[in-house]
């Protein structure tokens, strides 16, 4: 359905509004009510303001009260016929069709459009929805409100065409195309954010910005970027691009990942195999372009393969080229986790990494800037020695510190193009927190992941995107090393306190385990901590767990930790005092092997019921474990099949150590009311217990009788 407004003869934005405020209307009704018009918005915008209009393109009214006229343009393209009822007559306010618009000028039915204005009102008032529309007298049926279906979060999404093709919600931040190219004298720009922060889509970005090889007006039309005219005419598909991502060059052997990252090469060079085909490129250079395509090139020819495309672009475009290397440091921080002094595979691949860098952005005739993104910079000394004009950007720093991931403002506004302003505080609590530079930033991922959810299910409830597209071995390194014990520090972090540290923002993925300052360097760059003053400056710092998806994190591998170094023998003690009725050793048994755990004030059932599901995993026994309350099975069932015998366990958590006899009865009384006991047919044995915890405190009771 095209896009239809009002037709009069005195143009109502000519004295009203500018261009990009109707330019943001414009934008606004063709997202929200109809699909993609069949021209650009602003070209749309620009007709408006100059009263040229093609049969049943776009009409407006006369010149009435903005907001109200507003209102009707809105609402008007949703239906291809609209009727209102004034003074018991019938007559057609607008009538559109896929072709043509018939329309008659409004102004005797201006009361019906303020009526209409007063029902949006009071939807908005009470949270209704004008999802459903019926038109009488010019008033509304009010349905209840659902999410918004019209926004699409685009979760996974890291090519910025598609994404926008696609009209997927973008939180704009093309402004650093105009700060970074105008604003710096940059040769190489490095930036390093932890995964999830949005640099592969910037990368994307960046590269259908500057690309000659694209035409990109429609789907930067409207964005920040735009404003700068004259920055848009110079560099806007301006400029041969070379995008390549190391994302993919990653395995637990060395032949595996180079063999990858020659992949990732080839597939650039079939993108761009044209190249191959112009006249002007020097025909040595179109045979090594061959190799590297066929996966036939030499070690050498790999590491000068970047520097070869670009004499190839630059021959063909007569321009020097745009670099863009994602994720440059993803094949070295898999070589520095299992490399070993037999197979020295981090030797092996800093070589071929630093031969690609090098040749690439290091006295380079054809590079007219590059842009290099990671988790961690790589000491200087180790892969950009030599490098002119280079600039690195880590967590630690200003300048462009709020172009990775999403601002307060930013996730405001998304909630309210999802109508879900409800959940501002839920998706603070569990993905704000970070501190990049001096600006508190959310995690993008998190939140486009979790607004997804929400628009297909009201009630979602927030999760841990983090641990599925993270590994946590650093932090299991923490807690596991010998040499320095950094318990009291993570118990403080997991109390909602601070640690204060010396960091540093340039190491080598070979050195990383070295020290303790190292490890805690790690988790600030890789988002497992965050600064806790936006305002410290320095190498020493104060660090902290930046919400609750984090937090739930390190639960998580204290959890694991726990499991893997309890005591069998104690374990098969506690077991033991279960199946012998012997509450007070469970009870000693049980605090004995808390006082082992990592401690914090924010206990809750959820960590009690892992810790016990920890104990009891994986010695002999079937054990069932249920996390969900309220679904009429207990929280632990353990099961000796052989022996014919069961343990019923239901946890509490205490306010206060004088509550906890009071909360075994609780849950033994629930195991009672619940019937949970009476599908265990066959079973000659059947103990119930409830355990209640406070803090590194158990106390076991059994049923009586």
């Amino acid at each position: 359905m095209r896009f239809f407004v009002v037709q009069s003869k005195q143009m109502v934005y000519n004295k009203y509004i500018g261009y990009r405020q109707l330019l943001s209307h414009i934008r606004f009704c063709s997202n929200k009510f109809c699909d993609k018009l069949s021209v650009p918005h602003d070209r749309l915008a620009q007709e408006i303001l100059k009263d040229k209009f093609d049969p049943g393109s776009v009409i407006l009214s006369k010149e009435y009260d903005k907001e109200i006229l507003e209102t009707a343009i809105a609402i008007l393209p949703y239906f291809p016929a609209m009727m209102l009822e004034f003074q018991g007559n019938t007559t057609p306010m607008g009538v559109a069709t896929y072709d043509n618009v018939k329309i008659q000028e409004i102004q005797e039915y201006l009361p019906a459009v303020e009526q209409v204005q007063r029902q949006i009102e009071i939807a908005e008032e009470y949270k209704l929805s004008l999802h459903k529309k019926r038109w009488s007298r010019g008033c509304i049926t009010l349905t209840e409100r659902r999410p918004d279906m019209s926004f699409k979060a685009g979760v996974g999404k890291s090519d910025f065409e598609a994404l926008r093709k696609a009209d997927n919600y973008y939180v704009d931040k093309t402004d650093i195309l105009y700060e970074l190219a105008e604003e710096t004298a940059n040769q190489v720009t490095l930036f390093t954010r932890p995964r999830r922060f949005g640099k592969t889509l910037m990368m994307s970005m960046m590269s259908n910005f500057f690309s000659i090889r694209k035409d990109s007006r429609d789907i930067f039309e409207g964005l920040n970027i735009t404003t700068h005219k004259e920055f848009c005419e110079k560099w806007m598909n301006r400029y041969p691009v070379l995008l390549i991502s190391f994302k993919d060059a990653e395995a637990d052997e060395f032949g595996i990942a180079y063999d990858k990252l020659k992949n990732s090469i080839a597939d650039v060079c079939k993108m761009i195999s044209d190249l191959t085909e112009k006249p002007v490129v020097n025909r040595a250079d179109v045979q090594i372009f061959e190799r590297l395509m066929f996966n036939r090139a030499s070690d050498a020819e790999v590491q000068g393969s970047l520097k070869t495309i670009m004499r190839m672009m630059h021959a063909v475009y007569d321009k020097k080229v745009i670099l863009l290397i994602d994720e440059y440091d993803v094949p070295l921080a898999k070589a520095g986790e299992k490399d070993t002094k037999t197979n020295h595979y981090y030797d092996a691949m800093l070589d071929v990494i630093k031969g690609i860098m090098s040749t690439a952005v290091k006295d380079n005739e054809f590079l007219e800037f590059a842009v290099v993104t990671g988790c961690l910079r790589i000491a200087k000394e180790s892969i950009f020695t030599g490098t002119n004009n280079f600039a690195s950007y880590s967590v630690l720093d200003e300048d462009f510190a709020g172009y990775f991931g999403f601002s307060e403002k930013e996730v405001k506004e998304i909630l309210v193009a999802a109508d879900r302003k409800d959940q501002a505080d839920i998706i603070k609590e569990w993905y704000d927190g970070y501190v990049f530079g001096n600006c508190h930033v959310y995690c993008p991922w998190d939140v486009m992941n979790y607004m997804s959810a929400l628009t297909k299910r009201k009630d979602a409830k927030p999760k841990n995107y983090w641990k599925n597209t993270s590994h946590n071995g650093i932090l299991r390194t923490f807690v596991e090393r010998t040499d320095f014990d950094v318990t009291e520090k993570f118990e403080t972090l997991l109390n909602g306190g601070t640690v204060v540290q010396s960091v540093s923002d340039e190491l080598t993925y070979d050195t990383l385990h070295a020290s303790e300052d190292n490890l805690w360097s790690v988790l600030l760059m890789t988002g497992y901590l965050t600064k806790a003053d936006p305002g410290e400056e320095g190498e020493t710092v104060s660090l902290g767990i930046p919400n609750r998806e984090i937090a739930s994190v390190f639960e998580d591998t204290v959890v694991a930790y726990f499991k893997n170094i309890a005591d069998t023998a104690e374990v098969n003690s506690l077991i033991n005092a279960l199946w012998e009725s012997d509450e007070e050793e469970a009870s000693r048994l049980i605090s004995d092997l808390l006082w082992y755990t990592i401690s914090y004030h924010d206990y809750h059932e959820d960590y009690y019921h892992a810790f016990l599901v920890g104990i009891f995993v994986g010695r002999g026994y079937h054990v069932e474990s249920n996390k969900e309350k309220g679904s009429g099975r207990p929280d632990i069932l353990l099961k000796d099949k052989r022996n014919r015998r069961a343990i019923i366990i239901e946890a509490k958590r205490s306010q206060k150590e004088t509550d906890m006899e009071k909360d075994c009865e609780e849950a033994i009384d629930q195991i009672v009311a619940k019937k949970y006991a009476e599908g265990l047919y066959g079973y000659t044995q059947i103990c119930c217990y409830g355990i209640s915890f406070f803090q590194k405190q158990a106390k076991v009771r059994k049923r009586k009788g």
